[in-house]
């Protein structure tokens, strides 16, 4: 099991406030590695919380007969932040 990472290297806040997926990704993993205290299962528990905010997306569009969610910017960021959470995981 590997320790808490501190680290954020090349990781820069854009000018709207809003962290990058690779800031965002690293947010998820500490946070969770913190409160299960188990850094070995953070990045699966962030991958789930990330996955349950595509099913939100996906069963808004689905129960209002909309595409809103499927093309809007925050569906690229949170599959950006899932695949930066499955490289912290295959990186542990």
């Amino acid at each position: 099991m590997k320790n808490k990472i501190t680290t954020t290297e090349n990781c820069k806040h854009t000018s709207s406030n809003v962290p990058t997926p690779k800031e965002k990704a690293w947010e998820l993993f500490n946070y969770y590695g913190t409160l299960l205290n188990r850094y070995d299962k953070a990045a699966e528990l962030s991958i789930r919380v990330v996955t349950e905010i595509h099913n939100f997306m996906r069963t808004d569009d689905e129960q209002n007969n909309t595409c809103y969610w499927a093309n809007h910017k925050m569906s690229n960021y949170w599959c950006a932040v899932e695949t930066e959470l499955k490289n912290l995981k295959s990186s542990n």
